[in-house]
C-alpha cells in the first residue's frame, strides 16, 4: 500500500469513529429522556391516586 492509501484508510476509520461515538452520546440523551419521562408521569400517577 502506498502512503495515500493508507492514509485515506485512516481517515476512514476516523469518520467511523467519530459516527459510532455521535450515536453513543445520542443514545445517552435518549435514554436520559425516557428515564425523566417516565419518572415524571410516574409522579403524575401518584399525585393523582391520592386525589
Amino acid at each position: 500500500m502506498s502512503k495515500n492509501d493508507v492514509w485515506k484508510e485512516e481517515e476512514k476509520e476516523s469518520k467511523t469513529q467519530k459516527v459510532a461515538e455521535f450515536v453513543v452520546e445520542a443514545g445517552k440523551e435518549v435514554v436520559i429522556t425516557a428515564l425523566t419521562t417516565a419518572v415524571a408521569i410516574g409522579v403524575g400517577i401518584l399525585m393523582h391516586k391520592d386525589n
